[in-house]
């Protein structure tokens, strides 16, 4: 059973996944966490679209005892899908995705999202916003699901 919470900002290369988690920081490109709600999230900014063996790497030695809430970024190629596979086995899995390529037609396809949704929660994201935006509207989508697992844990206290 998953342990921790990942959730991912979903696009190509230059869709701005970077841009919304910097917007989400207060322009701090540094930053390794930020706080939502009540809870530490760990930030990797580097997604498998930058550098392909690092990223799996780290994704690799994910641990939800020591990082139980984690942001990652990732590009939906069909090589990372093995990885974020084995990545279920200890955290559920939230992608958040940018649909749309800034101004261009360029898209996520069906198939791409189908795939991201049989490993997980999906929501699309089909504005064409500022990254302030977007931040803004994934701080959102964390949130509310930081809520159900509130109200997992409250039901299991009960039951004690």
């Amino acid at each position: 059973m998953p342990q921790g919470q990942v959730f991912l900002v979903v696009g190509h290369e230059n869709w701005g996944k970077s841009r919304t988690l910097k917007a989400m920081t207060d322009g701090n490109v540094h930053a390794k966490e930020v706080r939502i709600g009540s809870k530490s999230f760990f930030i990797r900014r580097m997604s498998n679209d930058d550098r392909p063996e690092e990223w799996v790497q780290f994704v690799d030695t994910l641990d939800p005892t020591e990082k139980p809430h984690v942001i990652l970024t990732v590009c939906p190629r069909k090589e990372a899908l093995p990885v974020l596979r084995k990545l279920t086995e200890s955290y559920d899995l939230f992608f958040w995705v940018i649909r749309h390529r800034h101004n261009e037609g360029i898209q996520i396809t069906i198939e791409e999202e189908k795939s991201l949704r049989a490993l997980g929660t999906v929501e699309v994201y089909d504005q064409r916003r500022e990254a302030s935006d977007r931040a803004a509207a994934f701080k959102q989508f964390i949130r509310a699901h930081l809520e159900p697992m509130k109200q997992t844990q409250a039901m299991s206290k009960d039951n004690l």
